[in-house]
């Protein structure tokens, strides 16, 4: 089962934790510096962030902490790259305090798959 998004919709996409995903690290949401949530095509490179990135320091990243989620903003902009009938991963990424790279968090496969699809209630 994946998420749908139409072509253009504004809907938010979202990540939820069953709890703190920073426990495993000695870490809490405090120790964040930075978060960037993707869409990607293959999960086995980085060289495809260009489909879709957003960022907590460009406002286009929300942390929820009391509810362990992680919120990413879509306007229609969004969706210069994306294309209709595609199928794409979500990706979370964090930036800790005291760790030089980010660390990409696990998602369950129902929270990873996002496809984009035609509105066939809009011309």
């Amino acid at each position: 089962m994946s998420i749908e998004r139409y072509k253009g919709q504004p809907l938010p996409l979202s990540v939820k934790f069953p709890s703190n995903p920073f426990t495993v690290y000695g870490k809490d949401y405090i120790d964040i510096t930075e978060v960037s949530m993707n869409l990607k095509q293959n999960l086995a490179t980085d060289l495809d962030d260009a489909f879709l990135q957003k960022t907590q320091s460009g406002l286009g990243v929300t942390v929820d902490s009391v509810n362990h989620r992680f919120v990413m903003a879509l306007e229609q902009s969004d969706y210069t790259n994306l294309i209709a009938g595609q199928h794409y991963f979500l990706t979370v990424n964090v930036q800790l305090t005291g760790y030089s790279e980010m660390i990409e968090l696990k998602i369950t496969e129902d929270n990873r798959l996002v496809s984009i699809v035609n509105d066939t209630n809009r011309a």
